[in-house]
């Protein structure tokens, strides 16, 4: 019994599947409800039982042309979507509609079926035709066609233009509050009533808007009230000041007692007669510290003029407590007993120094003596007396000029020393010596720790290392010790590279080629054996994965996708704020420059004219002294250098006459050495060539067949994307067939072939016959939000037939059918990429 029960439920799909064999044809346009313009897009589902049997999409006009087969006797729906636009049905009954005759072309139910659709706005309730029929037909037997029940439509078409105008109603009044509330914030009632008045035309009684209205007229009466006793307020103490401008206290205080007492706690007020006090008492004060004030300034001047300077200072401080209106005479004779103390500490100081640079100059540690002078030019400077600053500037010039002129001479002497250091360095390893003893000699001694100077020596050290390096490694070569040789050769290459500048490129090319040969003969070439592979297993067809895999929940994904839209509505809104947060970066980056660049170059004008002012007055006073001297200055200097150039010429020949003739006999010696030692290194070179040359002429082999294979893969390619072309213009060419064969599919169900197509996943492994899998695959873009999601069934049949179904929903909230690649209907998706039609339980 429970067996025949499961298979007549099995047999109802088909039984009702059969049941729809009467084709019908329905023709219209959809419309905005609003503005009566044709609506583009509209997905328009064709229902029947809860089924979606077909659906279309309306053309740029609004129009659509929908066919489906139905079952005659049976209800049916149209369902109209578009995104922004309230989803509308419409019922169609034709429960009457029976024993029709069929036509080849489909039974036409209406050429002109309108739809008007709800747009969608904020603040509009539409609640009542969700998921509700708003337009109704009924199939009249008699006349034979479908008549309209128009009040159903006429009704939901007031409710949603009553729902839009109620929205612009509440619009309207919250506008017009916000401006109520704008004009109360800054003190504008009498405007605010305005707006309120006009909410109140619009909506009749509004609670709020009564309100609001009460509380400002009551706050205008309190205000006025308040503002005639202010009034009175200001009269009585106008009238009190004026007394006192005129000495008369006791008005004063009268008017502004009464004052007082018709609005108490005016600060105003309160101020006023604390300031009547105040000022008699201030007058006899004042009269006192003035005499007190003229006597203490007198015995301060008394004291500067014997130049008993503290106690000076003492009687000024006690007059400024006397009379601290006075702060800026006492701080004036303040200031000149301190410029006068600061000069005389500065000059001891100065004294100091200045003969330090003295003893510095002698002992000829120059660049000391120059710190020494720069900074007692420093100190000079802080003199507020212009004597002792004219005086001392012409000190430090004529010590300065003789310290340059000790360093000039210095420098001169280390500049040619260094020159020929660096000219014997280039020469090769056989001056290095010589370069050496250069950099060590006298003149050089105190510039040891120059950066020139180290960074010669380094050079020199390196290069001696490199040479040792270098013969060590070719004795190793002689010795027939290949693999401490090639070791050494290697670890010579790595420090030759980094001394590529000195070397040249004719050493590397020898290191290398030296080294090539060694590994030649340490790494034979090996001949590999091709074994047999086993026959492989047809391949099949194997699919390739749409997307990342996902193992978790689909509703996760889908939840996902739905972030990636809300993102991307988001996205205008945050470049936006990046913009704004950029352009107050710059703005923030531009003010602080502004400001940096301000103040240094205040300073450096402050700066700068100080040092005009005394460079000025130091020219016009030493103009005559310094050509004088300066004349002299050279002469002798010139003489100097003329008789020390002279004397080191002499020196440096009689070096290079005894260096020369040492020099000789070493080389002779190490000449024959090496000359023995190259005719070595050449045999094992010559060896290590050949080798070398028998490995280039197998690998020039190699690179014929390699460029032979590489051949073969070209015209290989060719050939498929030549088959590739064939392919798309025939696919081209064939897009009415194409179509004509989705409205068949739309209409048939699947036959499945009995020839195995050995269908694949994207990881090689075979579906199982006789079953359906469904994987859910997600596409992300580069920023990491999922802008698809793909689901995957594939149906294997017993034979090992597989036919792909998948179903593409993208960002949008579009969806997709496919089969076997091509275009599909949602009715297909839902009937049999189940496989409950194929699959054998």
């Amino acid at each position: 019994m429970i067996k025949l029960f499961a298979f007549i439920l099995l047999m109802l799909p088909f039984a009702s599947l059969a049941q729809r064999d009467f084709l019908v044809v329905i023709e219209g346009s959809t419309t905005n409800l609003l503005d009566q313009k044709p609506v583009f897009g509209v997905n328009v589902d064709f229902m029947q039982q809860d089924a979606v049997l077909t659906k279309v999409l309306s053309n740029e006009s609004g129009q659509y042309y929908i066919s489906a087969k139905i079952t005659q006797g049976q209800p049916i729906q149209l369902r109209l979507s578009k995104g922004g636009y309230l989803t509308k049905y419409i019922l169609i009954d034709l429960t009457t509609f029976q024993g029709q005759t069929q036509k080849p072309t489909g039974f036409t139910l209406s050429r002109n079926l309108d739809a008007a659709l709800y747009l969608l706005k904020p603040d509009v309730d539409l609640s009542f035709a969700k998921n509700t029929p708003t337009d109704k037909y009924v199939w009249s037997p008699s006349a034979q066609r479908l008549e309209h029940i128009s009040l159903v439509k006429s009704e939901a078409d007031t409710k949603a233009l009553e729902a839009y105008q109620a929205a612009v109603h509440l619009k309207n009044k919250n506008r017009l509050l916000q401006e109520a509330d704008k004009q109360i914030a800054i003190q504008k009632p009498e405007q605010a009533i305005i707006y309120l008045d006009s909410i109140l035309v619009i909506i009749p009684n509004d609670p709020l808007a009564l309100q609001k209205k009460q509380l400002i007229q009551k706050a205008q009466e309190q205000e006025r009230l308040a503002a005639e006793q202010k009034a009175k307020q200001a009269e009585l103490l106008e009238e009190a000041r004026q007394a006192i401008s005129t000495q008369d206290l006791a008005l004063a205080e009268r008017k502004l007692n009464e004052a007082s007492a018709l609005r108490p706690g005016n600060a105003a007020v309160e101020q006023e007669l604390a300031a009547v006090t105040k000022a008699r008492i201030e007058a006899e004060q004042n009269q006192a510290k003035s005499v007190a004030f003229q006597k203490t300034m007198q015995a301060a001047a008394a004291l500067m003029t014997a130049k008993r300077y503290d106690e000076a200072a003492s009687k000024y401080n006690e007059a400024l407590q006397i009379q601290p209106a006075q702060k800026d005479q006492v701080d004036a004779e303040l200031r000149k007993i301190k410029d006068i103390k600061q000069d005389v500490l500065t000059e001891v100081e100065l004294k100091k120094n200045l003969k330090l640079a003295n003893d510095q100059y002698l002992q000829k540690k120059y660049d000391l003596a120059l710190e020494t002078y720069k900074k007692s030019d420093k100190q000079i400077a802080l003199f507020h007396k212009q004597t002792l600053m004219d005086t001392y500037s012409k000190e430090l010039q004529a010590g300065m000029k003789r310290v340059n002129e000790g360093i000039n001479s210095m420098s001169q002497v280390y500049q040619n020393q260094l020159a020929k250091a660096n000219e014997n360095f280039n020469k090769g390893p056989q001056y290095y010596t010589m370069a050496k003893n250069i950099l060590n000699s006298d003149p050089m001694k105190s510039r040891q720790n120059e950066p020139e100077v180290i960074e010669l020596k380094e050079k020199i050290s390196a290069m001696e290392s490199y040479y040792s390096a270098r013969k060590a490694a070719y004795g190793l070569v002689k010795a027939k010790d290949n693999p401490a040789a090639l070791k050494a050769l290697e670890k010579l290459q790595v420090n030759a590279q980094s001394h590529a500048v000195y070397l040249g490129g004719a050493e590397l090319n020898a290191l290398q080629k030296s080294a090539d040969s060694l590994r030649t003969i340490l790494t034979p070439v090996v001949v590999q054996i091709q074994k047999d592979t086993p026959e492989p297993e047809p391949a099949g067809i194997r699919l390739s994965a749409p997307g990342q895999e996902v193992t978790a929940d689909n509703s996760m994904v889908f939840s996902d996708l739905r972030q990636t839209r809300d993102a991307k509505e988001e996205a205008p809104y945050r470049a936006q704020q990046q913009i704004r947060t950029e352009v107050e970066y710059q703005n923030y980056f531009s003010q602080q420059n502004a400001a940096v660049g301000s103040f240094e170059t205040t300073a450096q004008l402050e700066l700068s004219r100080s040092q005009r002012e005394l460079s000025t007055r130091q020219a016009d006073q030493t103009q005559a002294t310094l050509q004088a001297d300066k004349a002299n200055a050279a002469q002798a200097t010139e003489v100097a250098i003329t008789a020390r150039n002279s004397a080191a010429a002499v020196r440096q020949q009689e070096n290079e006459t005894n260096l020369s003739t040492w020099k000789d006999a070493k080389d002779y010696q190490e000449q024959t050495e090496a000359k023995a030692a190259d005719e070595r290194q050449q045999y094992e070179l010559n060896r290590l060539n050949t080798i070398q040359n028998q490995k280039d002429l197998q690998l020039r082999q190699q690179g014929v067949q390699a460029e032979k294979d590489v051949n073969e893969l070209n015209q290989r390619s060719q050939t498929v994307a030549y088959t590739k072309q064939v392919q798309q213009d025939a696919a081209t060419n064939g897009g009415i067939a194409q179509y004509e064969q989705i409205q068949q599919t739309a209409a048939s169900t699947v036959q499945l072939k009995t020839t195995p197509n050995y269908l694949r996943d994207e990881n090689g492994v075979l579906f199982p016959s006789n079953s359906m899998t469904e994987k859910t695959y997600q596409i992300k873009n580069k920023e990491g939000y999922v802008t698809k999601v793909v689901i995957r069934r594939v149906v294997v049949d017993a034979n090992g037939y597989g036919v792909v179904y998948e179903q593409t929903t993208d960002e949008n909230g579009k969806t997709y059918f496919t089969r076997d690649g091509q275009v599909s209907t949602e009715y297909v998706w839902f009937n049999d990429s189940t496989g409950a039609n194929v699959l054998k339980k």
